[in-house]
């Protein structure tokens, strides 16, 4: 089975990684990443993913954003600056998930970024679907020895095969995966196409699943009834905060929804013995089986006919193999034809 290894956990479709995306839903607030963090920990939440952005390092005054959401920004650049973090918040940060024992890996867009993550030891690193491209960050995250997921959002299929030729490696060592995503926020349904998670598997013969821009909990629950081995979403304390992502992300409570499901469909997968599940049926088996009755009140002295015959529950009296023993035989007393008939009740021959 294809899986990826993560802090030496595998996960594959027996064992699905749910990722929790906080991304940029954190305004710049690391008050606000903590809660959030704290929040997804009681929501079970086993992995997180955070992107850090240097705007120096990445981007520029003609930087053009995806959808004109700011009301404070003028540029992208001037978005990235503003909700950017230093080293030292991001140490907390990261530090933070290890105190909650939650994986933490990281969307990286420079090599400064990535020096960071690396420094900080992170537990997964991140390509966006945007960078695959971006020959200078891959090829360094490439000789990184840690697992590598990549997003396919905005790539052909020539594309993909080129850069991962480039983590050979990687996929050797079962530390690699692309996801299949949707690059638009948030993702119709009909545009989601889970059939191209089974077409990244059977191509790179890696792990694949879904980076979801949907916000709706149910495309989750489908991943994983898919058996899916990553299901990413965007997170956030509600779909009306402020932000490029909210209206794509799940709630906290959602989240937790999914975690539930992820472990409920895990127990649905537990195979099951028929034979010896009737075996500890045995004592309510005989409550639904049938035993032999009467049809009408039977006087004593009276012969029982076959038309005088109904089954009647519980088993465990007399059964079909009795039928020929009793037909033909006299009542031993009066009988009433709601009880279940005995040997006692019958005349010996």
């Amino acid at each position: 089975m294809r899986s990826i290894k993560i802090n030496n956990q595998k996960f594959n479709k027996d064992n699905q990684l749910i990722i929790a995306e906080i991304g940029q839903a954190h305004e710049g607030s690391e008050g606000l990443v903590h809660s959030l963090i704290d929040a997804l920990s009681k929501a079970k939440c086993e992995a997180i993913k955070f992107q850090i952005h240097l705007a120096d390092f990445e981007s520029s005054l003609q930087d053009e954003f995806r959808v004109r959401f700011s009301y404070e920004d003028e540029s992208r650049y001037e978005y990235w600056k503003r909700i950017e973090f230093s080293y030292e918040q991001w140490e907390r940060i990261i530090n933070h998930c290890k105190l909650k024992k939650i994986i933490v890996g990281a969307s990286v867009f420079s090599t400064e970024a990535l020096e960071i993550a690396k420094k900080l030891e992170v537990d997964f690193l991140k390509i966006g679907s945007g960078d695959i491209l971006f020959e200078e960050l891959v090829n360094q995250i490439s000789t990184c020895d840690i697992p590598v997921i990549m997003s396919s959002g905005m790539s052909n299929w020539s594309e993909l095969s080129e850069v991962s030729s480039k983590f050979i490696n990687h996929i050797k060592n079962e530390k690699f995966s692309i996801l299949h995503c949707t690059t638009e926020y948030p993702t119709e349904p009909k545009r989601i196409g889970f059939n191209n998670i089974n077409l990244i598997e059977e191509k790179f013969k890696i792990p694949s699943g879904l980076s979801d821009h949907s916000g709706n909990k149910l495309t989750s629950f489908f991943g994983l009834a898919r058996n899916c081995s990553i299901i990413e979403v965007h997170v956030n304390f509600d779909r009306n905060m402020f932000g490029p992502d909210s209206s794509s992300s799940l709630t906290i409570k959602e989240f937790n929804e999914v975690m539930i499901a992820k472990s409920y469909f895990q127990k649905l997968k537990i195979s099951t013995n028929k034979d010896s599940e009737e075996t500890k049926l045995s004592s309510t088996k005989i409550k639904f089986s049938r035993s032999i009755g009467i049809r009408r009140n039977i006087k004593k002295g009276e012969v029982i006919q076959k038309k005088d015959i109904i089954f009647r529950k519980p088993g465990g009296y007399l059964d079909t193999n009795c039928l020929k023993k009793v037909i033909g035989r006299k009542a031993k007393y009066d009988l009433k034809a709601l009880n279940i008939l005995r040997w006692e009740d019958i005349e010996e021959v």
